[in-house]
């Protein structure tokens, strides 16, 4: 349980600085910030909700590209993933 939220911890130090990579100028910067997010966000409950919650920060901000990035994060944890089976 230790090592579970020691992984929890990392994260969500992680998810602050990533998301403001959302409004960098460089669209490469962009796309390796949502990327590196939705990893995160795929360990676990906790650091989902943690990311799902600063996504929906950058949303309110004026950057229009970090909105941009921000949107196409929420979309593709919102989407169900192909190789699961039911």
């Amino acid at each position: 349980a230790a090592d579970a939220a020691d992984d929890i911890a990392r994260c969500a130090g992680a998810i602050a600085p990533l998301t403001e990579l959302l409004g960098a100028s460089r669209k490469e910067t962009q796309d390796h910030a949502v990327c590196a997010l939705l990893c995160l966000a795929s360990h676990d409950g906790a650091s989902r909700d943690a990311f799902v919650g600063q996504l929906v920060a950058v949303l309110e901000q004026r950057n229009a590209a970090a909105q941009m990035k921000a949107t196409e994060a929420l979309a593709s944890l919102a989407a169900p993933v192909a190789c699961e089976k039911e």
